[in-house]
């Protein structure tokens, strides 16, 4: 990912094999650790958006049933799940299918739905910095699930299952209004269940490029 520090000797001068062998190591030795500490830097962020996010929501939490919270929660959850990927490849080790793929696919969808959720509020409460704000809150682990998407080879049935999830999951915020987790007021159930149509095509859509690619 990052470009390799390449080292040029001065014009006219000589380097002996040795000399030549022992730049293109350091090279490799120099572009590695770049890439190791760029990953841990990424890691360390995901997690404090991850705890960030979870004293944020925590408020919102006693309201909603303990087995429905995979299905409810978002921004506590998949910073954190970024964060167990990236610290694979900072390990050199190929992350887990279901993990890469409930990791990208949900936060790459959930920035969509950032995108079209809070001007959706905004119309119907008036302009608030802070739900302007969560716009790139969301973008934060969003993108990053996009770069995996794009850049990595992942499983169909880990795809396919994690689709599937989603879909599920938006069928229950939908019925339960989220549980108070969103802030749906204000906004006609109309608007509400077409965005979730939106999404849900939009993740059906992703998920079958992926297939293709």
């Amino acid at each position: 990912m990052l470009n390799t520090f390449i080292v040029r000797a001065p014009a006219g001068a000589r380097t002996k094999g040795g000399d030549s062998s022992r730049i293109t190591s350091n090279n490799i030795i120099i572009r590695a650790r770049r890439e190791l500490s760029f990953w841990l830097i990424i890691v360390v962020i995901d997690l404090v958006w991850t705890g960030s996010a979870l004293v944020y929501d925590w408020p919102a939490l006693g309201h909603i049933p303990f087995y429905a919270w995979p299905f409810i929660i978002i921004c506590p959850v998949y910073p954190f799940l970024l964060a167990l990927v990236w610290r694979q490849y900072n390990r050199r080790r190929k992350p887990n299918q279901y993990l890469l793929a409930f990791a990208a696919l949900p936060s790459a969808t959930y920035f969509v739905a950032a995108l079209i959720y809070y001007p959706t509020w905004m119309a119907a409460n008036g302009f608030d910095w802070l739900a302007f704000g969560q716009i790139f809150w969301v973008a934060f682990y969003g993108l990053q699930g996009f770069w995996l998407l794009r850049h990595q080879t992942i499983n169909v049935n880990a795809l396919n299952l994690a689709a599937a999830f989603l879909l599920i999951s938006f069928v229950a915020q939908y019925l339960s209004q989220t549980y108070g987790y969103l802030d749906l007021a204000g906004i006609d159930r109309t608007v509400i269940i077409t965005e979730y149509i939106v999404l849900g095509l939009i993740v059906i859509g992703l998920n079958q490029w992926l297939r293709r690619r």
